[in-house]
This record gives structure tokens, sequence and C-alpha cells, in this order.
């Protein structure tokens, strides 16, 4: 019986510490991906870019050669992505509880 109380407890703990973090552990984890730059060199193909970077937002052909534009955004690596989710859930102090010399003055 001891260990099921103790139990329940550590899941009640683990569930209030983590419904206080909000979703910004979810959105720091959910961040895109960090492209890969090199993609732009000249020798590498076309196909290669738009794999790692995606679709041209606008293509045109001037003097026969084809000029696409892309459009990204460029995203964070899985150890800085995983680092801002643990900063995230770290509890904070809670923005009610007053601190000495931060009540405004009547």
């Amino acid at each position: 019986m001891r260990n099921r109380r103790s139990g329940a407890a550590l899941v009640s703990i683990t569930f209030l510490l983590l419904s206080q973090t909000g979703c910004s552990v979810y959105l720091a984890v959910e961040q895109p991906d960090k492209k890969d730059l090199s993609v732009f060199e000249p020798t590498r193909p076309r196909t290669l870019l738009m794999r790692e970077i995606g679709d041209p937002e606008h293509t045109q052909v001037v003097s026969g050669r084809t000029i696409d534009y892309f459009e990204f955004t460029q995203g964070y690596s899985s150890g800085a992505r995983y680092g801002r989710a643990a900063f995230h859930a770290v509890p904070k102090p809670s923005n009610s509880i007053p601190v000495t010399g931060s009540e405004p003055q009547p």
C-alpha cells in the first residue's frame, strides 16, 4: 500500500511540475531543424538543394538560365532545441508572488 501511495505522489508531483511549464517545452522541441547551407554551393545539384530547403518560392528564366528564389527559416540543432526545452521545463517562480519593493504605491 505504501508503494502505491508513493507512486501516486510521484505521478502527481511530476504532472504538477509539467503542467506549470505550459506548451513552451513542446514548442521548443518542435522548432525547425537546422538547414545545411552548403547545398547553396554552385556545384551542388538542384535536387539536393530542394530536398534540404524545399521548393523555390519563385522561379524565372533569364537569358536561358533558370533562377530560383528560396525562402526558409533557419532552425536549431538538436542540442539547441533540447537545451531550450530543458530550460523551459524548469519551474519558474509565479508572477503572482509579490517581491519586496515591487508593490504599486498608492
